[in-house]
């Protein structure tokens, strides 16, 4: 088939692509333009670490002269005299030379490119400001200095994805509407039925030592409402595409982001912290509900899959309660030690005390299963698996001083939550302490931390 030079169908069409292409293009390069002015410009790397304390480099703005026919040289004349020499040696730290050849380097104003005009040293030693110039070769280990925000992959690619115009069907291919109601169909049949909550509270009642019953009782809660979210949203889309009930804003939302293959926002207000795509959670999501199945058929599990839980927290917190009503100890005095096992250590059965977990990935560094230690990760392995690991509750008064690093754990790679009603995080879980022969600083300029779950 083919088309004339006037055909409105080609026209049309090579518009819209022209359009689509062009938006691609300028979101490409208003990224690659964030990232070259967040690490291009050093003046916002000018900080002072004192006492634990960073203070920013005042700008050439903040200078108490206004004339503008002054000369910028005010604040370099006079320098032969021992109280000047004393305030710029103070200014400037080990940088400023003592011989007078360096010192007329020092005050031509462009040996310092972060400082804009000699003005700005007026300031500076009117107010007393203190600075100190970074070295250019521990700039990028100083993980504490936030240069800019800049904007995720994840979030760019959602933006190129919902500008793109929406494809209709041609020939024998299928509409965006077939697509999603397939994929409608096929997760409501892969979605396992709400969990039984009168039958699980007969089996697992309520028992002073036993805190794990009630656990389980409040994660088949939680997971009831998002499944129920999950069900009756996508039963209510397959019948607005039919057209027998109305295609609300929220039906709208569902269907956009089921397209793109992200999750819906109807479905992450009632979920717990997740980034994964649409596929890859609803798997997670499948495998978290067969794994309480599992749990409510076949009683407590020997090794708890601790990326599992909806709550983290009240996990760690029946752990503690059960030894804490065991032995009468107040749950305020007890924390945790955390002991790595071996691929071989025997887990058919559970701990006297405490439990085993696994489920954990370590980002920035890697377990050595030879020297039982943290370790400088592989090249090219981003993430590492952490071998099963036993919480051991104890009195943290009883508790031995090793060298160890406190290791964070998040729920996502985000790495960032909210305070909840309940005093946690929505995303930070617990420290773990990991056996290392390396200082804290080393693996925290690394930013090495523990996840539940990947992105993937």
């Amino acid at each position: 088939m083919t088309y004339s030079p006037l055909s409105p169908s080609l026209s049309s069409s090579s518009s819209s692509s022209s359009l689509s292409l062009m938006i691609i293009c300028s979101i490409l390069l208003s990224f690659c333009l964030l990232n070259t002015l967040a690490s291009s410009c050093p003046c916002a790397l000018v900080l002072h670490e004192q006492d634990g304390q960073q203070t920013p480099l005042p700008s050439s703005n903040t200078a108490t002269t206004t004339d503008n026919s002054e000369d910028d040289s005010i604040a370099v004349e006079n320098t032969g005299s021992n109280e000047q020499q004393n305030r710029l040696a103070s200014l400037f730290g080990e940088d400023y030379p003592s011989d007078q050849q360096s010192l007329e380097q020092h005050q031509d104003v462009s040996y310092y490119p972060f400082i804009r005009s000699t003005k700005s040293i007026a300031a500076l030693l009117n107010a007393r400001k203190r600075f100190k110039r970074p070295s250019w070769a521990t700039v990028g280990k100083r993980s504490s200095i936030v240069i800019a925000k800049r904007p995720s992959w994840a979030q760019l690619f959602d933006g190129i994805l919902l500008t793109l115009p929406k494809q209709t069907s041609s020939g024998e291919g299928r509409s965006p509407s077939q697509i999603i109601d397939e994929l409608a169909a096929d997760i409501l049949q892969k979605l396992p039925a709400d969990f039984d909550t009168e039958a699980v509270s007969k089996k697992y009642p309520v028992l002073y030592n036993e805190s794990m019953n009630t656990v389980l009782r409040q994660e088949i809660i939680r997971y009831n409402r998002l499944t129920s979210e999950v069900r009756k949203t996508l039963i209510d889309l397959r019948k607005a595409i039919k057209g027998l009930v109305l295609m609300s804003a929220q039906l709208e939302e569902v269907f956009n982001s089921m397209l793109i293959g992200k999750v819906p926002n109807a479905w992450a207000s009632k979920s717990y912290p997740s980034l994964k795509p649409l596929g890859s959670y609803l798997t997670d999501l499948i495998a978290r509900l067969k794994f309480l199945q599992t749990w409510i058929k076949n009683g407590a599990p020997h090794v708890f899959w601790i990326s599992g839980f909806y709550f983290t927290q009240s996990f760690l917190t029946g752990v503690l309660q059960n030894f804490a009503r065991k032995y009468t100890i107040p749950i305020d005095k007890l924390g945790f030690e955390f002991d790595v096992l071996n691929d071989d250590a025997n887990t058919e059965h559970k701990p006297e005390d405490g439990a085993f977990i696994q489920g954990l990935y370590l980002e920035g560094a890697r377990w050595n299963r030879t020297t039982r230690v943290l370790d400088e990760p592989l090249p090219k392995v981003l993430f590492d698996v952490l071998p099963t690991m036993w919480l051991k509750p104890g009195n943290i008064e009883n508790f031995q001083v090793v060298q160890t690093y406190s290791c964070p754990v998040y729920k996502t790679s985000a790495r960032r939550g909210v305070l909840s009603t309940t005093g946690h995080s929505t995303n930070f879980v617990v420290l773990i302490e990991l056996p290392s022969n390396k200082s804290q600083r080393h693996w925290i300029n690394r930013g090495v931390a523990a996840l539940c779950q990947l992105d993937d």
